[in-house]
């Protein structure tokens, strides 16, 4: 593939990958109102989006594996894979852990168990919360490899607004983390819905779409090689291959000689 190829992939991919903003909205409004009649037409759509979004991110992934063969750096495009399989075993071993804890919980209090559906998420609450503030934390192996290998594209490439781009990632990272602090923290003390501790990834979120709005431009930026076509043969290289025969003794010269290199006759 081409570097116009995968810049066209990408770009187009990172434009897909913004229709995911309208996907995440959608799914924190059926959270936050699961009570709502029209929600399984809007989840609906919400998948959609998230389907159209994840199509964009496979094409950014293999645009990323383009561009490592282009400017013959592997690490543009091993970086995102480390990330997703950073983020993969985090998720996991966290997930794990918490079921654990959970189940422990459980085994220790079972006999004052709840049995309604709102008394169990009451009691889950304060599991679930710290849970949505660690699950923040994972994002961030994703973001550090994801950073690093923007950065080495915006090297080579020469376009900066991959490295812009790669900060603001990693700002929203930063704010999923704070925000999921200050629910963990409210859920404590007041404690917080469900539903509205499952949006505490969305203003995040929406500051890292910002990026891939970067991202999509930095991709349309970056500029094809200019195909080199043959060069004719100059004056010089036609003077050099011609001869001139000396009139004196016969041997030849070089088209532009002044002097015969035999006998020195000038020619």
């Amino acid at each position: 593939m081409t570097i116009q190829s995968n810049r066209t992939l990408g770009g187009t991919g990172a434009y897909l990958m913004l229709t995911g903003v309208v996907g995440s909205v959608l799914s924190a409004v059926v959270i936050a109102n699961p009570t709502s009649a029209v929600n399984l037409a809007i989840l609906g759509i919400s998948t959609i989006i998230s389907l159209v979004a994840f199509a964009g991110f496979i094409l950014c992934l293999v645009a990323m594996h383009g561009f490592s063969k282009d400017y013959r750096e592997p690490k543009i495009f091993n970086y995102i894979i480390y990330g997703i399989i950073g983020s993969i075993i985090s998720g996991v071993v966290i997930g794990i852990v918490w079921f654990v804890f959970v189940m422990a919980a459980m085994m220790l209090n079972l006999g004052s168990l709840p049995t309604g559906s709102s008394a169990i998420q009451s009691w889950l609450s304060p599991y679930l919360s710290p849970l949505t503030s660690v699950t923040s934390l994972v994002m961030l192996v994703w973001i550090f490899f994801n950073y690093k290998a923007y950065n080495i594209l915006a090297e080579k490439s020469k376009i900066p607004l991959f490295r812009t781009a790669a900060k603001i990632f990693v700002a929203g990272a930063i704010i999923n983390i704070f925000v999921g602090i200050i629910f963990v923290a409210i859920s404590y003390t007041s404690g917080v819905d469900y539903g509205i501790l499952s949006s505490a990834a969305l203003p995040g979120g929406i500051v890292q779409y910002a990026a891939w709005a970067l991202m999509a431009k930095g991709f349309f930026s970056i500029e094809t090689p200019a195909t080199q076509t043959a060069v004719p043969s100059t004056y010089a290289t036609v003077a050099a291959t011609q001869q001139r025969y000396c009139s004196k003794c016969g041997a030849p010269n070089r088209n532009d000689a002044i002097y015969c290199s035999h006998c020195g006759q000038t020619l």
